[in-house]
């Protein structure tokens, strides 16, 4: 049996605090690129489903998956087993990949249920917030709109990193502040396009149905799909057997989400910036797609500016830049530098909030799903020392 956390109502940063030391310190999370990377050490499920059985039902397929391709090693006798056969020729499966089989070669899961519904700004965040350590993880991401259905050919994905796990999802955007983040540093990766037939056929292999592929629905990608090829890579199966063969030529471009495409401060009196906010599901902070690293910050916080936060509904926010809270009074807004780490590491997002009271709340900004779309307007002149660092 595989160890079973569950978070149903965890916050991202907290559910992967326990974690990041351990991998970040752990050398043995250094992977070669491009092959799937055992034994897998955790699996992710990130999900915007608002019920547990949902995910559950998802993550029991991936562990089926993953169990029957471990044990189904072309290490079995090929001539009477013809599974083990069928998936050496179809997906080369290579008994020297196969993980460990037992209670002490499964993966920890760990359950991330706390997605609005149908916010991909949102699930970009906490995606990268969880894999931006290196680690060996495998990442099942489920967030609408695109999961199933969309115009786009290539919004089933896999992505393929060296050092920071295998991703499978929709490319819907979900994927562009991690991609981003390994540009960034350098690290090559793969985005590849799953081939449904693969998906379809690996089931029909496992349910030893006789057919060349089973009839996979188009409502429940996340469970029928997704944790179908995690399983598989899981399980020793190279990402690239489930993939097309124009992916595998040409690797698909990763979207972005709109608050992955991050923005700048209004550098002038009056000028205004519009600007995309993620909203903290706990105190209604909000953590806006500006970075600034700590020196820009504290050439910004010497010249003692105040901005204005408008939501679209007319309500807004009066902000003083300072360090911490306690700077200002007790129910009273402000504008911080933040703890969350932008794709460039050495900078980090702007964050706003009322000293004990909730930011989302007080500008009326709705139910998480709605896109939190923002007017940053600076109050405050700026001295050219200032505009030097800021650009």
């Amino acid at each position: 049996m595989s160890v079973s956390n569950f978070y149903p109502n965890a916050r991202v940063n907290l559910a992967f605090s326990g974690k990041r030391d351990v991998m970040s310190n752990n050398p043995a999370h250094s992977v070669q690129f491009g092959r799937a990377q055992r034994p897998v050490r955790n699996v992710w499920t990130l999900t915007d489903f608002n019920d547990q059985t949902s995910n559950a039902r998802a993550y029991q397929r991936f562990q089926d998956v993953r169990d029957f391709v471990a044990s189904h090693s072309p290490v079995a006798n090929e001539a009477v087993n013809p599974q083990v056969r069928r998936l050496k020729d179809e997906f080369n499966l290579n008994p020297d990949k196969a993980p460990a089989i037992g209670p002490k070669g499964q993966p920890e899961h760990v359950d991330i249920a706390d997605i609005p519904a149908r916010n991909i700004d949102y699930a970009a965040q906490a995606l990268f917030e969880l894999a931006q350590s290196p680690n060996k993880d495998v990442f099942i991401h489920v967030t609408d709109p695109g999961v199933g259905s969309g115009k786009k050919a290539h919004e089933r994905s896999i992505l393929v990193t060296e050092n920071h796990g295998v991703h499978v999802g929709p490319n819907n955007g979900t994927l562009g502040l991690l991609t981003q983040f390994l540009k960034q540093k350098g690290e090559a990766f793969k985005l590849l396009e799953i081939d449904l037939k693969k998906t379809d056929r690996l089931e029909a292999i496992r349910k030893n149905e006789g057919k060349e592929a089973v009839d996979t629905g188009s409502t429940f990608h996340g469970r029928d799909v997704f944790a179908v090829a995690a399983g598989a890579i899981a399980g020793g199966i190279e990402p690239e057997s489930l993939a097309t063969e124009e992916s595998k030529q040409t690797p698909i471009e990763p979207v972005v989400s709109e608050f992955g495409a991050l923005t700048r401060l209004p550098n002038a009196p009056g000028h205004s910036t519009s600007v995309r906010a993620n909203r903290d599901n706990t105190a209604g902070n909000l953590v806006l797609n500006v970075a600034l690293s700590q020196q820009e910050f504290d050439a910004l916080l010497e010249q003692k500016p105040h901005f204005t936060l408008k939501a679209q509904n007319g309500k807004s926010l009066n902000l003083p830049l300072k360090r911490t809270f306690g700077e200002v009074a007790q129910g009273q807004p402000l504008i911080y530098l933040g703890s969350k780490r932008s794709p460039d590491l050495s900078k980090r997002f702007l964050e706003v909030a009322i000293n004990c009271g909730d930011a989302a709340q007080a500008l009326e900004l709705g139910h998480p799903e709605q896109p939190a779309r923002l007017t940053l307007e600076r109050d405050h002149p700026v001295s050219s020392k200032a505009l030097s660092v800021l650009g």
